[in-house]
C-alpha cells in the first residue's frame, strides 16, 4: 500500500511539473506572438508613413501640372493673348517640370543638326515626365 502511495505522490509530482511544463510554454508562445504583433504593427506604421509621403509628393505634382495645364488653354485657347515658347518654358521650369542640364554628344543630332553645342545649357523633362515604363 505505500507503494501505492509513493506512486500517487510521484504521479502528483510529475503532473504538477507537466502542468507547470505547459504554462512556462505558454508564456513563451505569447511573449512571442507579443513580439511579432509588435513588429507587424511598427511595419505597418512605417508603410503607412511612406504611403503618405508618396500621397503628398504626388499630389503636388499633380497641382503643378493641372496649373500648367489651366495657363496654357486659358492663354493659348480662352485669351487674346497668347503665351510664347518662352514664356511656357519659364512656367514649365519654375513648375519643376523641366530641368536644365548641361548637353552632351548624346544630345546632338548629328543628322538634323541642333541649336546647340555640346556644354550648352539646356532644358530636359524632370523626372516627373519622364516617359512611362513599358
Amino acid at each position: 500500500m505505500s507503494n501505492l502511495i509513493e506512486q500517487l505522490e510521484a504521479l502528483k509530482i510529475y503532473e504538477s511539473a507537466i502542468h507547470d511544463k505547459t504554462i512556462n510554454d505558454a508564456i513563451k508562445k505569447i511573449l512571442q506572438l507579443q513580439a511579432e504583433k509588435k513588429a507587424l504593427t511598427d511595419d505597418i506604421f512605417k508603410m503607412n508613413d511612406k504611403c503618405v509621403a508618396i500621397r503628398r509628393k504626388l499630389q503636388a505634382e499633380l497641382d503643378k501640372l493641372k496649373e500648367f495645364a489651366r495657363k496654357v488653354i486659358t492663354t493659348e485657347c480662352w485669351s487674346l493673348d497668347s503665351q510664347d515658347g518662352g514664356d511656357l518654358q519659364e512656367l514649365a521650369e519654375k513648375l519643376g517640370l523641366i530641368v536644365k542640364y548641361t548637353a552632351t554628344k548624346d544630345d546632338i543630332d548629328d543628322e538634323f543638326g541642333s541649336d546647340f553645342e555640346i556644354g550648352d545649357t539646356i532644358f530636359k523633362f524632370s523626372d516627373m515626365l519622364k516617359e512611362p515604363k513599358k
